[in-house]
């Protein structure tokens, strides 16, 4: 019978609210349990008054009546049902919503890195990018700042610089990605990717795009860039024509993240530099969810933290898979860090 009339509730809710209990969000669950928990304790208040209403005195009767042909009253005409049934209606939207969306009721893991070793990096260099050539294992890096900025292959062995191209003083460099044996380099506001030559750093064509350039990979399974440009969305593009194709919005407990910075593609995730932050996220890239943080408060010493300008800060993040290590480094650092995320 309780289960008939529970049911029978249900359908209720659905016809008063105009909602379908199969369709509706997380939000529309936990707005319509909240409302039935307000229901009950407005219910268990008036049965308190029922109980006691000769010893609260006529000025607490009168506010009773009150809200006995106002609040309760309204309450009492959408939903047929006692108090007794709202307590396990409302378990059953919450557990409902977890379901629905269990990230929300569950922490991000917080990682902290293990460094396997460490290698020089050139203290003037202004890292926006990096990405890792494992057939020749070479690390290639772009620089930012304007007059100052190139891109660079590095040994990974030693980090000692083997070739560098500067750019035209007017461009400043970000982010950059190695798809199909071609180096695509963006710039911050000059709306202009480059396309290199890896051999030899030729320039052989470039790209034009509007807003800002951040930071770019290649997804090597979707055959597609990714990029970002300094908001919560993230670009997906043509690695070949470098239009873009889709977007993802990032996301964080349901809140947009932003600042989205240099980045990293790696089967199903993305690591994602924070701009101005010591962290890095790790991002679905189906569903645009941070699923992890990684602290790298611990690289750099006190030591050599104090020694360094206000913008030495993180950026910079390549993947080997090889190894299944990351390399991680910073504006103006004095190393490149080669670590674990495990």
């Amino acid at each position: 019978m309780e289960r008939r009339r529970l049911v029978s509730a249900l359908f209720a809710l659905e016809a008063i609210l105009g909602l379908s209990l199969s369709r509706v969000s997380f939000l529309d669950y936990l707005l319509l349990a909240t409302a039935l928990r307000v229901y009950s304790l407005l219910i268990s208040v008036r049965n308190v008054w029922n109980d006691n209403r000769s010893a609260i005195g006529d000025h607490v009767v009168f506010l009773k009546n009150k809200l006995d042909g106002g609040i309760i009253c309204q309450f009492n005409r959408w939903f047929t049902m006692r108090s007794v049934y709202l307590t396990p209606l409302y378990t059953f939207l919450v557990l409902l919503s977890f379901f629905q969306c269990p990230q929300l009721f569950t922490e991000v893991e917080v990682i902290i890195p293990f460094i396997v070793r460490k290698i020089p990096h050139a203290a003037n260099a202004f890292t926006q990018g990096l990405a890792i050539d494992e057939v020749n294992n070479v690390l290639y890096e772009s620089t930012g700042l304007y007059g100052q900025s190139c891109v660079r292959q590095i040994d990974l062995e030693d980090g000692k610089i083997l070739k560098q191209y500067n750019l035209p003083l007017h461009l400043f460099g970000e982010g950059i990605a190695l798809a199909h044996n071609r180096l695509i380099q963006l710039t911050w506001n000059e709306k202009t990717a480059l396309v290199y030559s890896k051999l030899n750093f030729d320039l052989l064509k470039t790209f034009s795009y509007t807003g800002e350039g951040w930071g770019l990979c290649f997804d090597e399974g979707l055959n597609l860039l990714w990029m970002s440009d300094g908001t919560s969305l993230l670009q997906q593009r043509n690695p070949d024509t470098f239009k873009i194709k889709s977007r993802l919005q990032v996301h964080l407990e349901g809140k947009e993240v932003n600042f989205l910075n240099d980045l990293v593609c790696t089967g199903r995730t993305l690591y994602v530099n924070v701009w101005g932050k010591d962290y890095i996220y790790r991002i679905d890239k189906y569903t645009g969810e941070v699923t992890g943080k990684i602290d790298a408060s611990n690289l750099l010493s006190k030591k050599e933290r104090a020694r360094l300008s206000p913008e030495a800060i993180l950026n910079g993040i390549a993947y080997q898979k090889s190894s299944q290590t990351f390399f991680l480094t910073g504006k103006l650092w004095p190393y490149i860090y080669e670590v674990s995320f495990k």
